[in-house]
């Protein structure tokens, strides 16, 4: 009697499993629409953000500051991520007329699957890109031209 109760335990444990797993999977075409949605504008703020974050490190590198190799690499992901993101944006329509039964299933469930999963994975990426804060963009040069030279004049009497 002690060994079913141990099986009805690790059984439902199993299932808890087996039906969080599904959940997950099943959510990538279920809620395709919502994140797509989402993805579109998470992408909108993210190109914001590197617009003012471009036009601040261009202010600084006139007045003598060259970019930190960090920001390079953070604006290298951005344009990488902006095509994959555009890509999949363009694929939208099609993926969205092959969802039936009001989008829990597809017509092309494999090809829907996967496309919802890039879709999930690519707004967290954005996501994460957004939420990266730099205190600077460029190293800080003082530039000796920048500070006033103030000098004493004798006005004669």
């Amino acid at each position: 009697m002690g060994n079913l109760i141990t099986c009805s335990i690790s059984c439902d444990e199993w299932m808890d499993k087996i039906s969080q797993w599904l959940d997950k999977k099943v959510g990538y075409i279920h809620d395709l629409e919502k994140n797509l949605a989402t993805l579109e504008n998470s992408m909108v703020k993210l190109k914001a953000k590197r617009n003012d974050l471009l036009r601040k490190a261009t202010r600084e590198e006139d007045k003598g500051g060259q970019r930190l190799e960090e920001f390079q690499v953070w604006l290298k992901k951005v344009e990488s991520l902006d095509q994959k993101v555009d890509a999949l944006l363009d694929a939208r329509d099609v993926q969205l007329q092959r969802l039936c039964l009001c989008g829990f299933c597809s017509k092309s469930l494999r090809s829907s699957y996967r496309y919802g999963k890039k879709v999930f994975l690519s707004l967290i990426d954005v996501v994460q890109l957004e939420n990266r804060v730099f205190q600077n963009v460029t190293d800080q040069v003082v530039n000796k031209a920048d500070t006033a030279v103030i000098e004493e004049i004798q006005v004669p009497r």
